[in-house]
């Protein structure tokens, strides 16, 4: 069964896979996964990222290592937990990694917890709270990815459970864009106007102006509780959910 997958954006047949089988795992296929071979890890699913400045930088979540970072591409490992911001009684779990796609060295961290989203500017050294305006439970938190418009690098989406939320400087602060639990999310940049799309709890929501206005989409008879959302990158209004 696996966890997550990631792909080099600078070399799309490098793919990575954390794994919940033999142990707990990463693989690794450099050949659009036709062949795998496993990497010795210290930290096992569920998720795991790939720098697209750096095809040799690579981080993954989980236990028993909160978060640990590659510089080889998988080959070593070092755990990075304690350059988090967690302070006593912090109770947090890393739910997904995000890499900004056009600014070097910007990673976002979504937890689950007490702890919100973390942000980084230089590479995963240093980490910072980037919460102002995010309204959080505080058992719970953030679900998804940080999703970046194609448009403008600074205007951000995140989904908690308690809504869906939109940055306009980069993820410095937030404000509510739409209602109810959000737990995928994901940009289709191949329409005209582009398309952001949100999936919540037995709920499905488009927006064609970038988060301003949302409209709902039916839900496909059976589909119920988490539903994941993803446009097709090839295919433009083509949109794939699972439940």
């Amino acid at each position: 069964v696996g966890y997550d997958v990631a792909v080099d954006p600078k070399s799309p047949e490098t793919v990575y896979l954390a794994a919940e089988a033999f142990g707990d795992v990463i693989f690794k296929s450099t050949d659009a996964g036709l062949t795998w071979t496993s990497l010795p890890v210290i930290s096992r699913g569920p998720g795991i990222a790939v720098d697209p400045f750096d095809s040799n930088h690579v981080l993954a979540h989980g236990g028993p290592t909160a978060l640990a970072e590659s510089h080889d591409g998988g080959n070593t490992w070092q755990d990075i937990t304690s350059s988090l911001p967690c302070p006593t009684g912090c109770s947090a779990q890393i739910n997904a990694i995000s890499f900004h796609p056009t600014r070097n060295g910007t990673i976002y961290l979504s937890t689950i917890g007490n702890v919100g989203l973390l942000k980084s500017t230089d590479g995963g050294n240093t980490w910072t709270n980037s919460n102002p305006g995010l309204t959080l439970n505080a058992n719970s938190g953030i679900y998804t990815s940080v999703i970046v418009s194609p448009e403008d690098p600074d205007l951000l989406f995140v989904g908690a459970d308690t809504g869906l939320f939109e940055s306009t400087d980069g993820g410095d602060s937030w404000v509510s864009s739409g209602p109810g639990e959000m737990d995928s999310i994901s940009i289709d940049s191949k329409t005209t106007p582009i398309s952001v799309y949100a999936a919540g709890y037995g709920l499905i929501y488009k927006s064609v102006d970038l988060g301003k206005t949302w409209g709902s989409i039916s839900v496909p008879f059976g589909m119920g509780g988490a539903i994941g959302v993803a446009a097709d990158p090839s295919s433009p209004n083509s949109v794939f959910a699972t439940s």
